[in-house]
Order: C-alpha cells, then structure tokens, then sequence
C-alpha cells in the first residue's frame, strides 16, 4: 500500500508539472496575442493614415492637372 501511495504521488507531481507548464505556455501565448493585437491597431491606423494622405495626393493631382491645362490654353493663345 505504501508503494502505491508513493506511486500515486508521483503520478501526481508529475500531472501538476504538466499542468504547471500548460499555464506558462497559455500565458506566453495571450502575451503574444495582445503584442499582436498592438500591432494590428498600429497597423490599421498606419494604413488609415496611408489612404488619407493618397486621397490628398490624388486631389492635388487633379488640381494640378486642372491649372496646367488651363497654363496650356494660355500659351497657345498668346502663341
């Protein structure tokens, strides 16, 4: 019987060794998930910021296509 106990009791220690290694790893993981998820907002942002600045760039474009065109039709009016 006192074997068994032993036996029991290393069965034991052992499952609480695996136990205690799952939770390490499960906190490893929701610590690279939030990195992840900072990263991703960060990301988001960026490309929102991104799109802003090339709806700017192509407005200017357009203005600027608008005054050349309009340059154009001067010089060949005074050509």
């Amino acid at each position: 019987a006192h074997r068994s106990v032993s036996e029991l009791a290393g069965q034991l220690q052992s499952q609480q060794g695996k136990v205690d290694a799952a939770r390490t790893r499960i906190e490893r993981i929701e610590n690279e998930l939030s990195q992840l998820l900072e990263t991703l907002d960060t990301s988001r942002e960026q490309a929102r910021e991104a799109r802003a600045k090339l709806e700017d760039a192509v407005t200017l474009m357009g203005d600027l296509q608008g005054t050349r065109e309009a340059l154009e039709n001067e010089r060949r009016q005074l050509t």
